[in-house]
């Protein structure tokens, strides 16, 4: 926008400095041709135009136009051999008249007028100015044609100040109108996008309210399921042989139904919670208690899958090392972590959890031996309902909202959850808290 202004504001420019300019080229042509008249006189009599002629006392030069002011204009008549011959005008050029390209051109009998007059256009001191050359024409031995030859030559000019003057308040008013439209057209769009993005966002806000209900309303029918499903299976002996595998697969899809309505909710509460609203659940804990805890409450995960779990938590200096933010938030942003290493680290594998700390900050890091992720898929993990291997969804038994849900608690947190990985060695999540 502003570079496409900005060519029509110097398009603009140019095309009136050229007409500006062109109405001073034909003012001298004018000028010029009538001066031309006087030089035979002149040279005559060098001394006729010593002082300007003048009619009816209005300060104009004494020649047919009228409309030539003295104060603007200077007419110059030279000899052929370039000698001063006379002046009128107060601002006369204080440079030599150059000839040598205009007797050139008179030689080359071949050149049209027009391009003889174009040639000897100058700018000087501010001063625009034009030198013809003037010729006698003369009739020798009966010619049909007459013979022309140089007598000498007229000088005329005009300050160029008047035009400087409009050029640069014009230049003056179309910076300042190309600012004003850049300020309307900012505002304009704007208001636009403003006017687009509303249906939007009112769409965003209804599906997020939407979610927020449909989750709340969904746990009451889940909790009736999976409490009848809990009391059926506290009675096997009431169970068909063959129905037992049958109430286990409903048993695990209600409890994945469960979590992902959780996580729902979850996250479109914490899409409508003000960073206010957060800022008012921090408080000081230690993180090498909050780590002990969720390890204690996922033993029974851990040694199902045979999976070897390596801590370093309990360092004597970081035991005493606390850090700010809402502890439960935290805790849910850790449990995901530990159950996505756990979801997809085979059997028999290995995760390690460790507490690192430099000058500023604690570094909570996580790495398992599971299947790794793919170096093109890790800028998608922490998208909502992504999965790099859709096979694995029913497998993982994952609401694919783990991740989402670990780096919005930590963005909200003023941190970010880092990923490195590698296919089949494993990943290695970590995020780092300035402590206290």
């Amino acid at each position: 926008m502003s570079a496409v202004l900005g060519i029509i504001i110097l398009f603009v420019y140019q095309y009136f400095a050229n007409n500006l300019y062109d109405k001073i080229d034909r003012q001298l042509r004018n000028l010029a041709d009538a001066a031309a008249h006087s030089l035979p006189t002149l040279k005559a009599n060098p001394h006729h135009y010593q002082t300007p002629r003048m009619l009816d006392n209005d300060g104009d030069l004494d020649i047919q136009w009228q409309d030539i002011q003295q104060q603007q204009q200077t007419v110059e008549w030279f000899d052929a051999n370039g000698e001063l011959l006379a002046q009128s005008g107060k601002k006369i050029p204080k440079i030599p008249l150059v000839k040598t390209d205009i007797v050139a051109q008179v030689q080359k009998l071949g050149h049209s007028q027009s391009d003889l007059d174009n040639s000897v256009y100058k700018d000087y001191d501010n001063l625009r100015f034009l030198t013809i050359p003037v010729y006698l024409a003369s009739y020798i031995n009966d010619q049909k044609s007459p013979q022309k030859s140089l007598i000498g030559y007229v000088r005329v000019s005009e300050s160029g100040e008047e035009i400087e003057e409009e050029l640069e308040r014009l230049l003056w008013a179309l910076g300042w109108g190309g600012l004003l439209a850049v300020f309307l057209s900012s505002m304009g769009g704007w208001w636009l996008v403003k006017q687009t993005l509303q249906p939007v966002e009112q769409n965003y806000e209804q599906m997020r309210q939407f979610t927020a209900d449909a989750s709340h309303e969904l746990r009451s029918p889940l909790t009736v399921i999976k409490t009848s499903v809990d009391v059926i299976r506290s009675h096997p002996e009431r169970i068909h042989s063959a129905d037992v595998q049958k109430m286990n697969a409903i048993a695990q899809a209600i409890e994945q139904m469960s979590h992902l309505v959780e996580d729902l909710l979850f996250m479109a509460r914490f899409d409508n919670t003000e960073v206010s609203d957060l800022h008012s659940h921090k408080l000081l804990f230690s993180p090498s208690e909050l780590l002990e805890d969720l390890v204690e409450g996922l033993e029974p995960q851990i040694q199902a899958k045979n999976i070897t779990l390596q801590t370093n938590i309990n360092e004597p200096q970081l035991e005493q090392t606390n850090i700010y933010g809402d502890p439960q938030q935290i805790r849910r942003l850790l449990m995901n972590l530990l159950e996505n290493a756990i979801a997809y680290t085979p059997k028999s594998g290995e995760i390690r959890l460790m507490l690192l700390a430099d000058q500023e900050f604690l570094e909570i890091k996580i790495t398992d031996t599971g299947i790794g992720i793919a170096h093109d898929d890790l800028a998608h993990v922490f998208e909502r309902f992504w999965r790099a291997d859709r096979a694995r969804t029913k497998r993982s038994g994952g609401s694919g909202l783990g991740l989402s849900i670990a780096q919005a608690i930590a963005k909200r947190h003023s941190t970010v959850i880092n990923v490195s990985s590698e296919i089949g060695l494993g990943s290695s999540f970590s995020v780092k808290f300035p402590y206290k």
